[in-house]
């Protein structure tokens, strides 16, 4: 079951850190809790091979001086740890500022309820909140082009769901062949790591069933089924470190 955590960090003045120190502290933070209430799992999901089962947002300023940062977890067994490890731990670090994580706000959803309720709705809209690529060629390449999105929604899926979406090619077929971006809204934008900088679209992109064949009803609900998943398993690359932070928008006018 997907889970999310939205924290705030009480602050006194404005951190001095750059974002990608920020990230990476967050990162950090719930090795931390892990090895915190198992140290053995922490090593387990730190050696993991890609997909990791969680992500981290930056954090976003809010009113009155205070941070948020998002984390989400994308399988059951973590929970429980992630949640003892809070309790023996209750600040971060980001540079040279220790904060003290304060209000928690927790969201959850099953694989199985997002699988019941999607429905063959032919527009689907996605808000990229935070920088977003995709590995390509060996290359880094921003544009959110339908496949690559959801591509990066059905490997993660797929990974953790225990409801797998088969055929796997057969649906990023149907994708190549019948959605296309409507419309868009997004710009570039830059997340600065300790030694690179990472190039990746943020705003709104609206995706469309352009071509829809009898008895494809199935893959339009797994369309939205993905599409629902994306707030929790983040799109594109390094969505363990800030990237890829994704919610579902409305549509336009």
């Amino acid at each position: 079951m997907p889970y999310a955590l939205t924290l705030t960090l009480r602050v006194q003045r404005a951190l001095p850190a750059s974002a990608g120190e920020q990230n990476r502290a967050l990162n950090a933070l719930l090795y931390h809790w892990l090895d915190a209430a198992e140290p053995s799992l922490a090593r387990f999901v730190h050696d993991m091979a890609e997909p990791k089962p969680f992500t981290v947002s930056p954090l976003w300023k809010q009113n009155g001086g205070a941070y948020q940062f998002r984390m989400t977890l994308l399988e059951d067994q973590y929970a429980p740890y992630i949640s003892r490890g809070m309790e023996k731990e209750k600040t971060v670090r980001v540079g040279r500022e220790i904060l003290e994580i304060g209000d928690l706000r927790f969201e959850e959803c099953s694989y199985q309820q997002m699988a019941e309720r999607a429905i063959p709705q032919t527009d689907v809209m996605l808000e990229l909140l935070s920088p977003t690529s995709f590995r390509v060629n060996e290359m880094d390449d921003p544009l959110p082009f339908p496949r690559r999105v959801f591509q990066s929604y059905l490997t993660k899926w797929n990974a953790f769901s225990g409801l797998p979406i088969e055929p796997f090619g057969a649906f990023l077929e149907w994708m190549e062949l019948n959605v296309a971006v409507a419309r868009m809204d997004l710009k570039t934008d830059v997340l600065r790591f300790e030694k690179h900088v990472q190039i990746g679209c943020v705003g709104r992109v609206q995706y469309r069933v352009a071509k829809r064949a009898p008895g494809d009803a199935l893959w339009v609900r797994r369309l939205n089924t993905l599409a629902a998943y994306a707030p929790f398993c983040g799109t594109g690359r390094k969505t363990t470190q800030g990237m890829g932070q994704t919610r579902q928008s409305s549509m336009w006018e």
